[in-house]
């Protein structure tokens, strides 16, 4: 369960928001303010496969990042970081913030994820 890999207090810390909720999934995990509106700031967690990954890694506005799981990329026109670590692979996004703080919230979580694996 990808709602399980984070826990809402950290989502909420990431977004600037006092609470989240998120209706849950299988494969992916949508947070959003519990005080929701259009446009609104969110945070989706995607599982994916190997070949969903190896996809990520050969999009032509990726760049490596050290430091998250074993291998991570990370988009730049629309900020998505992938992650493999172990044989888990998955994608962290944050919608609703400028870019770079985007980027640095996806890193954030993503290494609060590796770290719950």
């Amino acid at each position: 369960d990808p709602c399980s890999l984070l826990s809402p207090d950290k989502v909420a810390a990431a977004l600037g928001v006092p609470e989240v909720k998120t209706p849950g999934g299988t494969n992916r995990c949508v947070w959003v303010p519990k005080k929701y509106a259009p446009g609104s700031k969110s945070v989706t967690i995607q599982l994916m496969d190997e070949k969903g990954f190896a996809a990520q890694r050969g999009r032509p506005d990726v760049v490596p990042v050290t430091g998250i799981g074993d291998a991570a990329v990370q988009t730049s026109k629309i900020p998505v970081l992938t992650v493999k670590k172990g044989n888990v692979y998955f994608a962290v996004s944050v919608a609703g913030l400028p870019v770079e703080q985007a980027k640095t919230a996806e890193q954030s979580l993503a290494k609060q994820v590796v770290g719950a694996l």
